[in-house]
Formats: C-alpha cells, structure tokens, sequence
C-alpha cells in the first residue's frame, strides 16, 4: 500500500496508538482516555510535531498540550518529583519533542508492512497554533491520566503538475 492509500483517519488512528503506546510504556499513565473527533481548544498550542515521509508523500504527527500539560509530560519522562521545581524550557523543549518522536517511531514500525518506505525527519516544537493552507487535518483528544493533549495529524495536498 501507498502511502498515499491510507486516509487521513487511518494517520491519525495509528498516530492515537502510538501515542498510548508511548504514555503506558514511557509516561508510566494508567488511565488513557480517547475522544474523536476533536478540536484544539484555545491554550493548547504548545507542542511537537513530527515529519513521516515515504518518497513525495507525507505526513506530519504531532502531540498539543497547555504550558501546564507540557511541564506534566516533561515531569514523567525526567522520572522528576513532586518535590522538584519545575522543569526548565529546554528540557519541555526537549521531552516534549522526544514524546513526538517515540510515537512517531511507534508509527513508522506499525506501517512497516503498508508503507516499507516510511522515514521519520526531526522533531520541531511550536509554541503557537499551526495552520495549514491546504490538505487535510484530524485531531483526538487524549487524556492521559489528568494531562489533557491532543493528537493532530496533516498532510498537504500534492501540487498539480499545472501548479509546478
């Protein structure tokens, strides 16, 4: 299969996984919850996105949080205490990004068979809402234990030979 076969519902499907993957097995969460569709509520435009690309085509995974969320998700992968002050940019910068990179890598493994080409590019924090011209977004919301984020997944669309 293409990449280009799969909707942009299956990117997201395979991109929600992963990302419970990674809180069971590297946040240590024990209550995951998922609601689909969803939106990106006003706050929740701190993050890291992911590029996955597979010859011209591609996609870009990403995981949304509040300022709060993203100093909680930084909290679990450091391992760091109650007790501890919190995190420093840097590290949110680089935890976050590192969340996004782990599901993301979840991603490329679980396509391995559908898209034998899939290679990951480099992780990018944003803080600010992301906007796309053209092509297609989807969201979920997922709630892992009392960390709201949200999984957001999109891909342009391919120019037109008319347009190149």
């Amino acid at each position: 299969m293409m990449p280009d076969t799969l909707t942009i519902q299956q990117w997201l499907d395979v991109a929600v996984d992963g990302v419970k993957q990674t809180a069971m097995d590297v946040l240590a969460c024990d209550n995951i919850q998922i609601t689909d569709p969803a939106t990106v509520p006003a706050g929740h435009h701190h993050g890291a996105y992911v590029p996955l690309i597979a010859g011209e085509v591609g996609v870009d995974v990403g995981i949304v949080l509040s300022e709060d969320g993203c100093r909680a998700v930084t909290r679990s992968l450091l391992g760091m205490e109650a007790s501890e002050p919190d995190p420093n940019d840097e590290d949110i910068v680089d935890a976050v990004g590192e969340i996004a990179n782990i599901f993301a890598g979840l991603m490329q493994r679980e396509l391995a068979d559908q898209v034998p080409s899939l290679q990951l590019g480099l992780p990018m924090f944003v803080q600010g809402r992301v906007f796309t011209q053209a092509g297609e977004t989807r969201t979920a919301a997922v709630r892992l234990d009392d960390i709201e984020t949200h999984v957001v997944v999109f891909r342009g669309r391919p120019k037109k030979e008319s347009e190149q």
